[in-house]
């Protein structure tokens, strides 16, 4: 989407728009004292940009200027301030606590352990407020939640989980969509079924 000036974002090749430049000419792109580029101006005086190589990650002040036919160069725009941030986390979130919270047997889970609950809720840190936590089954992406103010998320899933074994694993996304390492699987085992009704018989009759 839209980028102001100042903004931080993960695009290494933004495309910069802009107009009041004399048609035929050309409109000179700087970065810092250095030019990456030149765009010749269309006919209406609209211009647009998006520069061939990659800029590196950091803080980056882009300055336009317009230049005729001859070369001759006006004076530089005001600069529009980015930050580019390609760098995912490097921490993977930490799982504090799972808890079956469904059922006779209720309480706190261990992985590996086997349990009745189809939603259970898992509770975690270590990750930037404000962040994403992404929630995966295997390969499969179940669910995400946000990081609160203090660092901790809780996720409880949306949908039952099918009977059976589930690997669980954690990813933090950053504000601008990087995403970090997985954390452990946490293996949950549902167990949601049942058992069937016991089958009753008559006693033998007494001897004669």
């Amino acid at each position: 989407g839209p980028i102001d000036s100042g903004d931080e974002t993960d695009d290494t090749r933004p495309t910069f728009n802009g107009s009041g430049a004399e048609p035929g000419g050309w409109v000179n792109i700087y970065d810092g004292d250095d030019l990456i580029g030149s765009v010749p101006v269309n006919a209406d005086g609209t211009w647009s940009f998006t520069p061939e190589e990659p800029l590196d990650n950091g803080p980056h002040s882009i300055t336009f200027v317009n230049a005729d036919a001859a070369g001759n160069e006006g004076p530089h725009s005001a600069p529009f301030e980015i930050i580019v941030d390609t760098e995912a986390p490097t921490n993977a979130p930490i799982v504090n606590g799972v808890v079956d919270d469904f059922g006779l047997i209720k309480g706190a889970l261990d992985s590996g352990d086997a349990t009745d609950d189809a939603t259970p809720t898992f509770n975690g840190s270590g990750a930037e407020p404000g962040s994403t936590i992404r929630v995966y089954d295997g390969d499969q992406m179940i669910g995400e939640t946000t990081v609160n103010p203090d660092g901790t998320w809780s996720f409880t899933p949306d949908e039952d989980l099918d009977d059976g074994e589930h690997s669980i694993s954690f990813t933090v996304v950053n504000a601008l969509g990087n995403e970090g390492p997985p954390s452990e699987p946490f293996i949950v085992n549902v167990d949601a079924t049942p058992p069937a009704a016991p089958v009753g018989r008559s006693p033998p009759p007494p001897p004669p």
